[in-house]
């Protein structure tokens, strides 16, 4: 959401820092659960999941940043018209 985000390869190395490693071993380290979700309906599963098993269950998503912009940018504007 920040405007340096135009410029990609300062944005990318200094503001979003991708470190491509993932969480599976930090919840193992802490005696958790981990899940790892690829899609909508596998997310809902494992939090259902972790839900009833009353237990505390790292659930890592990976998401696109350009896409959750838009859908932010698309949110924000629906609301706009029933500020009104």
């Amino acid at each position: 959401f920040l405007p340096v985000a135009a410029f990609e390869d300062s944005f990318e190395k200094y503001f979003a820092t991708p470190h491509h490693l993932g969480f599976e071993h930090a919840a193992r380290m802490f005696g958790l659960g981990y899940e790892a979700p690829r899609s909508l309906p596998e997310f809902v599963n494992a939090y259902r999941k972790a839900v009833g098993q009353r237990k505390s269950v790292l659930i890592e998503v990976e998401t696109d940043r350009r896409a959750n912009q838009s859908l932010h940018k698309a949110l924000q504007e629906a609301l706009s018209l029933y500020s009104s």
